[in-house]
């Protein structure tokens, strides 16, 4: 996909505004919130951390139906543990771990283990 790139070293806020910007780009409101949720999540490895854009696509997750698969997992699930995996904040992960449904993914949010 053309915007890995720009997901792995760019900021979540350039890739909201390729976004918008874009003519003729129609991602569909899941595609495009698993883009933000992988940049916001590439940024905040990077030391980008932002709590209220967390709480932001937080929120736009837990709006998802949660019955979209996304391979063997729910989407919703998937997203919740690309959030929660987010270091250091232990409440973060905690509250990730608490939405995500799926015991697997549950078991790699445990904040009290660590994460790989």
């Amino acid at each position: 996909m053309a915007l890995r790139p720009l997901i792995e070293v760019g900021t979540y806020e350039t890739l909201r505004q390729v976004l918008r910007e874009t003519p003729g780009l129609e991602l569909g409101e899941q595609m495009e919130l698993s883009l933000l949720v992988h940049a916001y999540a590439a940024a905040a490895r990077r030391g980008q951390q932002d709590i209220g854009k967390f709480q932001i696509l937080f929120e736009r997750v837990s709006a998802l139906d949660p019955k979209i698969k996304a391979g063997d997992v729910r989407l919703r699930d998937s997203m919740f543990c690309e959030l929660g995996r987010i270091p250091p904040d232990i409440a973060w992960r905690k509250r990730c771990n608490a939405a995500t449904k799926n015991p697997a993914l549950r078991w790699k949010l445990d904040f009290r283990k660590a994460v790989p």
